[in-house]
């Protein structure tokens, strides 16, 4: 499956560019469009199914970002580079670029937290099965 951004719009360079994902529009309604098809609909749920159905993952930018904070944390922990976000670049980066403020960027520190901790309880369980620790 292929995992887009809603509303992704690509440049192909010679004033051309080409459009995928998920378009509000000012009736309320959404086009779901693809680069061989195209379907209008009353809500987002339902263009998002229509979306999954042609092997398109669609997210927002909030949803992409949450995903990127997890897999920073979990490669923090993974390679022993950081230990808290402040720490990571690639998270203090994607810190700066959703807009910086405390409040706002608070569910991205928790994923970033989440997923180091589960990383590390991975690690960690594994250390400890090779160690024998749970051999009866």
């Amino acid at each position: 499956m292929t995992t887009i951004i809603e509303n992704t719009v690509t440049d192909l360079t010679n004033n051309e560019s080409a459009a995928c994902g998920i378009f509000p529009s000012t009736e309320g309604t959404f086009l779901a469009l693809t680069a061989t098809a195209s379907k209008e609909f009353k809500t987002r749920r339902g263009a998002v199914r229509w979306m999954a159905k042609r092997g398109f993952e669609v997210l927002t930018v909030e949803e992409s970002n949450l995903r990127k904070a997890a897999a920073f944390g979990k490669m923090a922990r993974r390679n022993e580079t950081a230990t808290a976000p402040a720490q990571c670049a690639d998270m203090m980066h994607l810190i700066e670029e959703a807009g910086g403020e405390v409040g706002e960027c608070l569910p991205l520190l928790k994923a970033w937290t989440k997923a180091f901790g589960q990383e590390h309880q991975t690690i960690t369980n594994r250390e400890l099965r090779e160690a024998g620790f749970f051999e009866n």
